[in-house]
């Protein structure tokens, strides 16, 4: 089962600063059998890791929490890298003037 990298950064945004169950991920749309391995994987991969803080270990087992590494992933962006020339022109000023002088397309 594969999960797109984008998809898995929403997934862990929308896990935020709460704290989840395997559940959580059937209740997000995946399947009885898709579920499990997602969760073991976020596990292994230490996106997750269990939450100790949390009082609420009911009959279905701990809940999890994001590990430094999963904020990380659920922060990043999907934007493409800014060209070093492109930087220097914003931070220069001069940005206004390279958008004035460069004739844009529109189709």
């Amino acid at each position: 089962m594969g999960i797109q990298l984008q998809s898995k950064r929403n997934l862990l945004r929308s896990i935020g600063d709460g704290s989840i169950r395997k559940e959580w991920l059937i209740e997000k749309g995946f399947s009885q059998q898709e579920a499990p391995l997602l969760f073991e994987a976020l596990v292994q991969n230490e996106y997750i890791e269990p939450d100790l803080d949390a009082t609420r270990h009911i009959d279905n087992g701990p809940f999890y929490k994001l590990t430094e590494q999963g904020r990380s992933l659920g922060r990043a962006s999907g934007a493409k890298r800014v060209q070093r020339e492109t930087a220097e022109l914003v931070l220069s000023g001069s940005w206004l003037e390279f958008r004035k002088s460069t004739t844009i397309l529109a189709f």
